[in-house]
C-alpha cells in the first residue's frame, strides 16, 4: 500500500500524482491532507474527477482494496488495523494534528512493515 501525507500545497501536489497513476494501480492509496474542516469533502471530490482511480473518504472498518485512493475525513485519525482494515477514529491529534500523518504512518508500518511505501509531500509539526 501507498500512504501519503501532504500539507500547505498538498491538494494540487496530490491532484497531480493521482492523476498521473494508472486506473489498474494495484494497491490502495491512503491519504492525510491537513486542510480546514468543511473542505475535506471538496478535496475528494476534485481529486476524483481529476483521477483515473476511485477516491472517496475513508471509512471505519472499510476494507482496503486496489484502485483506490481513501482520504482522511474531518477531524478523525486515519489507521490501518487487522484484515486490512481502515481505522476511522476520534483518537487524541498527534502533536496537535488529527488527521496526523505520524498516526497514519506508524500504524501502517505496524500493518505492513517494508511492504508500504510512505510519503510526505508537504509536511506540518515532526512529519
Amino acid at each position: 500500500m501507498v500512504a501519503v501525507a501532504a500539507s500547505t500545497g498538498g491538494p494540487a501536489a496530490l491532484q497531480h500524482i493521482l492523476g498521473d497513476l494508472p486506473g489498474d494501480f494495484p494497491v490502495p492509496v491512503v491519504v492525510v491532507q491537513h486542510i480546514a474542516r468543511g473542505f475535506t469533502e471538496g478535496l475528494t471530490d476534485w481529486l476524483g474527477a481529476s483521477s483515473p482511480l476511485k477516491v472517496k473518504l475513508a471509512e471505519h472498518r472499510e476494507r482496503l482494496a486496489p484502485h483506490t485512493v481513501y482520504v482522511a475525513p474531518d477531524d478523525r485519525q486515519l489507521g490501518v488495523g487487522e484484515g486490512d482494515r481502515l481505522e476511522v477514529l476520534d483518537a487524541p491529534p498527534v502533536e496537535g494534528f488529527r488527521p496526523s500523518a505520524s498516526y497514519l504512518f506508524e500504524s501502517t508500518a505496524r500493518r505492513f512493515g517494508a511492504a508500504v511505501a510512505a510519503v510526505i509531500l508537504t509536511g506540518m509539526g515532526r512529519d
